[in-house]
């Protein structure tokens, strides 16, 4: 179970408000939530920057 600060809503919507233009939006936000978990955070790797 994700704890619940982690859980994000997708939202409810009625029949007549679902639009493409609101499922493109809505699988676009989806896909970048994934993309937060799945890629490793960049600041958390160890080393240093050559200047």
């Amino acid at each position: 179970m994700l704890p619940e600060d982690e859980i994000v809503e997708l939202g409810t919507f009625p029949p007549d408000y679902i639009t493409e233009k609101l499922i493109v939006e809505k699988i676009d936000e989806f896909l970048k939530e994934m993309i937060k978990w799945e890629v490793p955070v960049l600041k958390n790797k160890m080393g240093f920057k050559a200047q």
